[in-house]
């Protein structure tokens, strides 16, 4: 007999993968490593959920597109994921009126890196935990709740991550549905 779970509809996950533009020409190598971080994210996400998201968001426009398609599509959690330094600039414009639970994933694919090897690159691809003070300053003055999520993103919490995803549609306001 199936449990309850199984029979309630999935939650509408908005998964926010921010990079920053600026950094591309200069890290060749960087941008890509984004995108395959947010995509491992992402299909570990989708055993959780439907999950709507854009691309890699790395500019203010690209933010505005992507809280559009969160609203038209309904979210019920946005899931904020920046892979190394990303100015709150990328972020507000897509949580602005915007109002489902946030949290703000302080992680990374892996738990540590070979410094000694590191060059750049690599350390600016592990410094997405830098922007997470700025994130919280800009949804503070927004008026946002939010809550920060901190640890390697592969680990294996499926738990805890399930426990805050699966939770996330099971109580809508009524007008997150019905307008």
């Amino acid at each position: 007999m199936p449990d309850l779970t199984s029979r309630l509809p999935l939650p509408k996950i908005g998964l926010l993968p921010l990079g920053h533009s600026y950094y591309w020409d200069q890290f060749p190598r960087l941008q890509e490593m984004g995108r395959r971080m947010g995509a491992k994210l992402r299909a570990r996400l989708e055993a959780l959920g439907e999950v709507i998201a854009l691309d890699l968001v790395d500019t203010p426009e690209k933010s505005a597109a992507a809280g559009d398609l969160f609203r038209r599509e309904r979210i019920d959690l946005l899931l904020v994921f920046p892979f190394g330094y990303t100015p709150g600039m990328n972020l507000v414009p897509a949580v602005r009126g915007l109002d489902v639970p946030l949290r703000l994933l302080n992680a990374h694919e892996d738990s540590s890196y070979d410094y000694a090897a590191a060059d750049t690159t690599d350390y600016l691809r592990h410094e997405g935990v830098c922007c997470i003070p700025e994130f919280a300053g800009a949804l503070v003055a927004l008026g946002r709740r939010f809550r920060v999520i901190t640890g390697p993103s592969a680990r294996s919490d499926s738990g805890r991550r399930s426990a805050w995803t699966l939770g996330a549609n099971r109580a809508p306001p009524i007008t997150s549905r019905w307008g």
